[in-house]
């Protein structure tokens, strides 16, 4: 952070988080939380083309137990999800079902969706 290497950037969990310069070139792929999503698409709104998958709560919740996350940040990431996942998809190109199929199939729908835009 100190270089300004960072295109954009956040605290989670008491975790730094972000983006560098250089790993922003065409066609790239990348993962991140709403705040991030959001600064870059202020910085480089003709650059980013967004998806959001949204998955079952259930299964969200799973992921988290076999992980061996604790029950109270279980509990907190639950709250602040169901809170905050609404607003979270305002502004997102593609919202991507996540409930009853494969992880391949996903992605066949996003590639299928990127390359049609």
């Amino acid at each position: 952070m100190k270089n300004n290497e960072f295109l954009e950037h956040t605290v989670y969990n008491n975790h730094l988080y972000g983006t560098l310069k250089k790993e922003i070139n065409k066609d790239k792929i990348l993962v991140i939380e709403a705040n991030g999503f959001y600064s870059l698409k202020k910085l480089i709104p003709e650059h980013i083309t967004s998806f959001f998958l949204r998955a079952p709560t259930d299964e969200r919740l799973n992921r988290m137990i076999r992980r061996g996350d604790l029950l109270t940040n279980i509990k907190k990431k639950k709250a602040y999800d169901d809170e905050n996942f609404p607003k979270e998809i305002i502004g997102v190109d593609y919202i991507i079902d996540n409930y009853e199929q494969s992880i391949d199939s996903s992605a066949e729908e996003i590639y299928q969706l990127y390359n049609q835009r």
